[in-house]
């Protein structure tokens, strides 16, 4: 008997994905189900995708929460959950800078079906493109057939053990950093309504144009709407840096089992470390073995690392439609072409008058 070739392997295997998914339904499902998928996987989900992170995250990046059930015939295999945003009629769902924000699944083999039926869904709601994060304990094979408009990209987290000898550690390497911050009169401290109301979006702003080329474009309701969502959430904190009234820096973190899934931001190096430290002390005290603080740009990612973290990888699936993403893009194409027009016209309307030179200088007559 004669093998099958790798490329009519690859033709067969990428055939039965597709069979697979026209078997599947995706339709519109409500909080209760997602709430009840998220507690059923809870060991391959992240707090990142509970049904009320989500509506938060659809309040600051859509505004429209896009939630759909994957049905197979065993029921629900799998849950998206997306902030949408529109131009016009089409729509993408890519800005935010959480990971494994998206998708909830069981993962396996069943997951490249799921990944193509999400897809399509996704067109006939109109939605161009769009971000599904998958956190590390999804297994992920990059080779896995996948249908058009399916592309999978590794990215990299940053861990941070909680036990005490791993800590002091930590803190041991980086006690200069450590003993500056705090001379200046750094302190940590629970965020306040006030503060998540306000000064916090400022902050953000800030620290994300300095060190993202294309920081998201979130909506300043978002930090209020988080303090509402998660004060009282025994599972949840807020915790700010201060220098006197000047707010240097925020963690955010939720737990779940024994990981304290976390992501913060600091005007100065420094300032993160001590949150860091500040976090991992508080994951120990709430029986965490371990803190998940994301990965960022290449140079946060190695700080975090200089810090005593260790690298993890995840995926990014996007999606997106053929015809719709290239639709997406032309008219984002003449949206921004209007926009520099018309701010080339309205900078020489607002030029001030001057009458026409002579060609040796002098104004003419």
């Amino acid at each position: 008997m004669i093998a099958a070739s790798p490329a009519r392997h690859r033709s067969a295997e990428r055939a039965e994905v597709e069979r697979r998914a026209r078997r599947l339904a995706v339709e519109p499902i409500g909080a209760a189900e997602a709430w009840d998928f998220h507690h059923r996987h809870a060991d391959l989900t992240t707090p990142y995708t509970r049904p009320d992170f989500a509506e938060m995250l659809a309040v600051g990046f859509g505004p429209t929460l896009l939630r759909l059930g994957v049905f197979g015939e065993r029921g629900i295999e799998a849950v998206v959950q997306l902030a949408v945003r529109r131009r016009g009629l089409l729509g993408t769902a890519d800005q935010t800078p959480f990971p494994y924000v998206g998708l909830m699944t069981g993962g396996g083999e069943r997951l490249p079906s799921q990944l193509l039926a999400i897809r399509r869904a996704l067109a006939r709601e109109r939605v161009a493109f769009a971000v599904l994060s998958l956190p590390p304990q999804v297994v992920v094979d990059p080779e896995w057939p996948r249908g058009a408009g399916v592309f999978i990209h590794p990215r990299t987290t940053c861990v941070v053990p909680t036990d005490a000898a791993s800590l002091d550690a930590v803190e041991a390497r980086w006690a200069r950093s450590v003993r500056r911050a705090t001379r200046d009169g750094l302190r940590i401290e629970k965020a306040t309504a006030a503060e998540m109301s306000g000064a916090l979006a400022g902050l953000t702003a800030d620290v994300l144009s300095r060190s993202m080329a294309a920081p998201p474009d979130y909506r300043e309701e978002m930090f209020p709407v988080a303090w509402e969502t998660f004060e009282g959430d025994g599972d949840a904190f807020l915790r700010v840096a201060h220098v006197g009234d000047r707010i240097e820096g925020i963690m955010f973190s939720i737990k779940q089992g024994t990981t304290m899934y976390a992501d913060g931001i600091a005007r100065h190096p420094a300032t993160l470390g001590v949150l860091i430290l500040d976090l991992g002390r508080l994951a120990a005290r709430c029986g965490c073995t371990l803190c998940d603080i994301t990965g960022g740009p290449p140079k946060v990612v190695a700080y975090k690392e200089r810090w005593g973290a260790q690298l993890s990888e995840y995926h990014d699936v996007h999606l997106r439609d053929p015809l719709l993403g290239t639709a997406y893009d032309a008219l984002r194409r003449a949206s921004l072409m209007g926009r520099a027009l018309a701010g080339g016209a309205r900078r020489a309307g607002d030029a001030p008058h001057r009458e026409p030179f002579a060609s040796d200088g002098r104004q003419a007559a």
